[in-house]
């Protein structure tokens, strides 16, 4: 029974996040990664089969449409093939030890690791479909950025995030609730209301009512600014906050399904964010070092 509610929990959540997804922003790619981070190792075999159930609906809908070789690779579940990678980083990396920090390089090294696997496994997919007649060529290159941008910062857009949720309940002990409501409190979340999506929200309606790309593409490249302030206040988990909102931010300023102009914002923003987040995981260390010599010079 436990295991068939983990198999139907991520199934649901796996069913809803694909609803708001697009090939060049895959929440449920960071959704994926996150549960293989933190789901224990027994569960696993019930993730595979609760992913393989949503796959199976696409394989077997669309079989008419692509053929049987594409349809056989669809049933493939990418977060079966994942799982092995994520277990080396999670053993050999220690990304996520039972005391102490989150290593956030290890955790952005696991993320291009996957992102390029499930790039691949897309690219597969994709070649192997039956197209019609006439149908325009395909530009593997560009597909291939838009897949791996897309699994990129959907991953960043999420993993950081609850990384930081699980850390804070860990160092705490306490239980979810008592872990939110104390993150509500903290100075992080009231400039995160304060500021930062005002900030945003600002940006955001410049880049809908801007009369030019290349306005709107101003408003979204100053959308890293407010994850580089946060970064700079509160480390790693300032820079997981702004990234989450600053890559929703650019997204909803999209004004197609495969903008060329909104590929190239979520490209710098992905890369703002993950400079940020290795220098905010340099900050939050010093600042955790500077803690422990005050409190040892305090027992001396």
């Amino acid at each position: 029974l436990r295991h068939g509610a983990v198999a139907l929990a991520y199934a649901l959540g796996y069913v809803l996040l694909r609803q708001v997804s697009w090939s060049h922003w895959l929440l449920f790619a960071g959704y994926r990664l996150a549960v293989l981070l933190l789901v224990p190792y027994r569960y696993w075999p019930a993730l595979v089969v609760g992913e393989l159930g949503p796959m199976a609906y696409v394989s077997l809908s669309c079989l008419e449409i692509f053929g049987w070789v594409w349809s056989s690779l669809m049933l493939v579940p990418p977060i079966a093939v994942a799982m092995p990678m994520v277990r080396i980083c999670r053993e050999r990396l220690n990304m996520i030890p039972a005391r102490g920090s989150v290593r956030v390089g290890a955790v952005l090294i696991c993320t291009l690791a996957v992102s390029a696997l499930w790039t691949f496994m897309n690219l597969a997919a994709l070649s192997a479909a039956r197209t019609p007649s006439g149908f325009p060529s395909i530009d593997y290159g560009v597909v291939a950025g838009r897949y791996f941008i897309g699994n990129y910062l959907g991953i960043l857009t999420l993993v950081p995030l609850v990384l930081m949720v699980w850390e804070g309940r860990a160092k705490r002990t306490a239980s979810w609730r008592i872990v939110i409501e104390h993150a509500l409190r903290e100075r992080l979340a009231i400039e995160l209301v304060a500021f930062v999506v005002p900030a945003l929200a600002l940006l955001v309606w410049i880049g809908l009512e801007a009369s030019g790309d290349g306005s709107r593409q101003l408003a979204r490249m100053l959308m890293f600014l407010p994850v580089i302030w946060l970064a700079l206040r509160h480390g790693w988990h300032g820079a997981a906050i702004g990234g989450t909102v600053a890559s929703v931010a650019v997204v909803l300023t999209m004004p197609e399904l495969y903008d060329t102009s909104t590929l190239q914002a979520e490209v710098f923003v992905a890369f703002a964010a993950t400079s940020m987040l290795l220098f905010g995981s340099r900050i939050a260390l010093l600042h955790q070092q500077k803690g422990q010599g005050n409190e040892l010079a305090g027992k001396s």
